[in-house]
């Protein structure tokens, strides 16, 4: 049976185990944070990875009936056995890899980000011969499922909220850092188990060279701002930019502010199935270039993947040649920095539909 009856888990180890199928695989193992989420409710798991190493929990799932089973420290085994997650303490290891080659004649695939540690615990365990570097998780999780997407949606509605407090604190005197607490203390208090990353709310002239770290500066008339941020809940992410003008808005930041909301505009129109992710890219880009602003375009990719890891497959930038499918769930970030004035991003989350894409984020824009 499926894991705790949970409806998401449910859809996800179904996904799994057909990616497995597809690559000819037996089994797979991942000490991924994003994996383990995918696969076992509720996320607990998150600090200790972070805190304890990339090999605090590892999962396995097999090409079979049998739920996926959390490798995990001994003292935690009993927790998560408690809210019904299968469970083995990572001493077993290469005991339960034994098993499932006994089971299977099959390779047990491990991602290409495997820590190589792990990676010769498995080649001991089963032989290299048994041991392939393959990615079945990724492809998994690269489509969202409606279950999937249901939960995004939850937490988009949280990290909204968070945005319209830290927008709310955006005034001349606070500083960066009181603004981003706001914000995270209401996300906070309507149940997110978490951040995407460190809230940024960065202002001022560096913020054209790309500064984006929130610090004890106090924000001034006349500063530009650029809010990053998002929060993750069940095991999900949503984050999204925003950016604002602290006093009357000048010519020289609409028109910037105007040439950015077009560039994601046109993106977004550019994304369907089948749409290519460096194409999606280069229209940003160009719309900018076209503009006038091709020296302050941002440096960073136009958008990427999110889902249980806060950046996944596919990746929308310059270099990438994946097509989008129906489910994927993208983030669309273009931007401008002027050195020495400022910058702005604007970034929204959006979920490829059949007949093009639908905004999973859909906080107002700022000077509309």
């Amino acid at each position: 049976m499926p894991l705790a009856g949970h409806a998401v888990v449910e859809g996800n180890f179904v996904r799994a185990r057909s990616a497995l199928q597809a690559l000819g695989l037996g089994a797979a193992l991942s000490s991924r944070a994003e994996d383990v989420a995918y696969l076992v409710q509720p996320a607990a798991f998150l600090y200790r990875v972070i805190v304890e190493g990339r090999l605090a929990e590892i999962i396995l799932v097999e090409d079979g009936d049998s739920p996926p089973l959390l490798l995990t420290m001994e003292a935690y085994v009993p927790y998560y056995r408690s809210v019904g997650v299968r469970a083995e303490p990572i001493s077993r290891l290469g005991v339960v890899l034994r098993e499932v080659a006994r089971r299977s004649r099959k390779p047990i695939g491990l991602p290409p980000q495997t820590p190589i540690s792990l990676y010769h615990k498995v080649e001991e365990a089963v032989g290299s011969d048994r041991t392939r570097l393959a990615d079945p998780l990724a492809d998994a999780r690269v489509r969202k499922t409606p279950s999937e997407l249901e939960v995004m949606r939850r937490v988009a509605a949280i990290s909204e909220a968070g945005m319209r407090t830290i927008l709310e604190h955006c005034r001349q005197g606070i500083r960066e850092c009181e603004a981003a607490a706001a914000g995270e203390q209401v996300m906070r208090e309507m149940g997110a188990d978490g951040f995407c990353f460190s809230t940024v709310v960065s202002s001022g002239p560096e913020l054209g060279l790309m500064r984006e770290l929130t610090s004890d500066r106090r924000m001034e008339l006349g500063d530009w701002v650029l809010i990053d941020m998002g929060c993750q809940r069940d095991g999900y992410n949503v984050e999204f930019a925003r950016s604002c003008f602290i006093g009357t808005p000048t010519i020289d930041y609409l028109a910037a502010y105007r040439v950015v909301r077009g560039a994601q505009h046109a993106a977004i129109r550019r994304i369907h199935p089948g749409a290519v992710a460096h194409d999606i890219d280069a229209v940003a880009r160009g719309f900018i270039a076209a503009a006038g602003y091709s020296e302050f375009c941002y440096q960073h990719i136009t958008g990427h993947g999110i889902g249980t890891g806060v950046w996944e497959a596919p990746t929308l930038g310059p270099d990438s040649g994946e097509r989008l499918l129906e489910g994927m769930v993208v983030a669309v970030e273009p931007g401008v920095f002027l050195p020495g004035v400022g910058g702005i991003r604007i970034e929204d989350v959006l979920v490829v539909t059949e007949s093009g894409s639908e905004l999973l984020t859909t906080f107002p824009l700022i000077n509309e």
